[in-house]
This record gives structure tokens, C-alpha cells and sequence, in this order.
């Protein structure tokens, strides 16, 4: 099947050629040499970009597989943590979280707000009970982007362990793990980084691998005790996604050809090119993220339409809002494998529609 539009969504994104091509190698047994040798690679690429030298985990799973994993992995039963929300998914830690039966505090604004740095230092200097801080550094669903340096500055003076999701903001944000005091990131391969989807990683510290022994809570697949024996050996614990990784290696050799500062410089002038030729629209996010553009539609005008004209017509994807946001909002991914001409042709189409309100 061979789709015909172009992918303006904030992931899955639009590939390159060469990064696709990959996917036609041999494919190599799990348990040999040269697997070992892809998955060093992978992993020394993958630390450039993520500015760490913490060990990094690869899963077979999508994002939120990774952020499943986190809990699993650190937070035990009945044990309370902090979770800092701007939209739906700040809100899927709480609600994984709940799943495993943990305690959650939360800060949560309107959708595209900021909660004050102050209000997370008084949670935290008021409640001994918190262990663990999660949050999100781009939000997907409102296009928010954190101050994830302050946030991690704020837990760790307070010594708590700081989880970030940063599956959409990696590579098109900036983000310094080590620096910032971010004990554990997720990540994923499908947004940013332009490859195929498929493939997670979950990057932790020394400060989290004690949190890994001590977390007493339901784990098999996602063991990071047991990823940490196999990468000893240059190995993954079960069956990864050997074609994607072949993929992901080559996109990442690419960011870091470039540079990955280039690289955020290159997201943040494709989103102020592609928003200053919007016309009359409100954005939504008080601190909108260099990977998206989220739009609001005025009242009585239905989002869902539009982006099923907008596909239909003009064969451009575009992406809805997310539970109470459907219908409200148009969400514009600027990541991936996209031109200046390309977001230009989808800024004009927007504001023809625009004109029709």
C-alpha cells in the first residue's frame, strides 16, 4: 500500500531515502558479533545526542512502552511521586502510575500552560512521602515545551529523581541530560530523530540504578536489571527490532553529522518560518516546542473536517487534537524529513481556510 500525502504529524515523520534503504540489509542474528557491533554504535550515536555517559537501554516498543518501563522500574508499590502535567501525555505518567498502583501528586494547569517553578519546590519541600518526578519535556498533544534545566535544577537540591518523557522534544529541543540534572530520559525513535517507529530507549543514571535494585514491582519484559547483564555482552535481553535499528543507526549518524546543536538550531528556524506565515491564528502552548505548531480553531469550527479536506485535497496529513482537545485544535509537525517549501504549501492552504471563518 502506498499512501499519498506527505506527513505533517508529530511523528511518525517523513523519512529519507537513504535512512529507508537501510531496511533492505540482511538481516543479522541477535546473539552474534556484528549485532554487537550495531548496537555499540547505536548507543555511542545515541549518547552524543542525549549529551550523557549514563547507560542507555534499547527496547522493542513504542514511547510508551518506555515510560511503562520507567515505573516498572523505579516505582514500587504504594510509594507516592510527583507528576508535573501541560497535556495528555504529562497525564499518561499519572495514569500508568495508578495502574501500578502507586501514589501520584500532580501539578497540573490548563492545557498549553506553565505551572510556576515555585509551586514544584513547595510540593516538594512539604511532602517527604515523594520519591520520584515525572513530567514531559514536549508535550505532543499541546506543543508545550518544559524548563526541564530548572525543573531538574528544583529536584536536585531536593534530592529527588527526575523522570523526563522526552519522546517528541529529542532533537528538536533543547535538552542536555547530564547537565540538567535529568536522572532518566525516554526516549523514541519515531519523532524527531526521523526513523521508522518501533524502537524506545530509556537512558538512567547512577542515582536511578539504585532505585532499579531496590524497586520492589512486578517485572519481566521490561527488567532493566536484565537489559544491564545482556548489554554487558553486547547483546539485548529478548528478539529486538534488528531492521529498525539498522534504521535508527543511520538517522542518528545523520543528526550528528550535522550536530546536534545545528540540529535544534534547524528546528527552531523551521518552526518561526512556518508560524510567521500563519495569519490569524492563535496558538495554543504559552512556550510552544520547536516540533510542532498547535493551532486553536474558533468556536463553532470543527478541526476533523478540515484535516480530512486538508488530507483529501491537498494530500497533506495533519494531526488532530487528543481527547478534550479533538475537533478543537490542528496540530502541524515540523520534524522529520521536510523542506522549507514543503511547510510553506501547508501555511497557505491553513490560512485559505482561515479566510472562510
Amino acid at each position: 500500500m502506498r499512501k499519498k500525502y506527505t506527513l505533517f504529524t508529530p511523528g511518525p515523520v517523513e523519512m529519507e531515502r537513504d535512512v529507508l534503504l537501510t531496511l533492505l540489509n540482511p538481516i543479522l542474528y541477535h546473539r552474534e558479533e556484528n549485532f554487537s557491533k550495531v548496537l555499540a554504535a547505536l548507543l555511542s550515536e545515541l549518547r552524543k545526542v542525549l549529551f550523557t555517559k549514563s547507560k542507555i537501554f534499547i527496547l522493542t516498543a513504542s514511547g510508551t512502552g518506555a515510560m511503562e518501563a520507567c515505573i516498572q522500574n523505579l516505582v514500587s508499590r504504594h510509594e507516592k511521586s510527583l507528576v508535573i502535567t501541560y497535556g495528555v501525555f504529562g497525564e499518561r505518567w499519572r495514569e500508568i502510575l495508578w495502574r501500578y498502583g502507586a501514589y501520584t501528586d500532580e501539578i497540573a494547569y490548563p492545557y498549553g500552560k506553565s505551572p510556576p517553578l515555585e509551586e514544584i519546590e513547595r510540593r516538594l519541600r512539604t511532602n517527604d512521602e515523594i520519591k520520584t518526578v515525572f513530567t514531559t519535556l514536549t508535550d505532543t498533544s499541546t506543543g508545550m515545551l518544559a524548563d526541564i534545566k530548572s525543573i531538574g535544577k528544583i529536584c536536585h537540591d531536593n534530592a529527588r529523581l527526575l523522570v523526563v518523557d522526552a519522546i517528541c522534544g529529542l532533537g528538536a529541543d533543547e535538552f542536555y541530560t547530564d547537565d540538567w540534572n535529568v536522572d532518566v530520559v525516554c526516549g523514541a525513535s519515531q519523532k524527531a530523530l526521523a526513523a521508522p517507529p518501533g524502537i524506545s530507549f530509556v537512558c538512567a543514571n547512577e542515582k536511578a540504578e539504585e532505585y532499579i535494585k531496590k524497586t520492589k514491582s512486578p517485572r519481566y519484559y521490561f527488567d532493566f536489571r536484565t537489559y544491564e547483564r545482556f548489554l554487558t555482552n553486547g547483546q539485548t535481553p529478548f528478539t529486538p527490532a534488528i531492521l529498525t535499528l539498522y534504521a535508527f543507526l543511520a538517522a542518528l549518524k545523520k543528526v550528528n553529522r550535522v550536530g546536534i546543536r545545528q540540529f535544534w538550531k534547524l528546528h527552531k528556524e523551521r518552526a518561526e518560518y512556518f508560524r510567521k506565515r500563519l495569519k490569524g491564528y492563535e496558538f495554543l502552548p504559552e512556550a510552544p516546542s520547536n516540533a510542532l505548531t498547535v493551532l486553536k480553531m474558533p468556536e463553532g469550527k470543527d478541526a476533523t473536517k478540515i484535516i480530512s479536506e486538508i488530507k483529501q485535497r491537498h494530500n497533506c496529513l495533519l494531526a488532530n487534537g487528543q481527547k478534550d482537545l479533538r475537533g478543537k485544535i490542528i496540530r502541524v509537525g515540523h520534524i522529520g524529513f521536510l523542506r522549507k517549501k514543503d511547510l510553506a504549501k501547508v501555511a497557505t492552504i491553513l490560512n485559505k481556510y482561515r479566510e472562510k471563518f
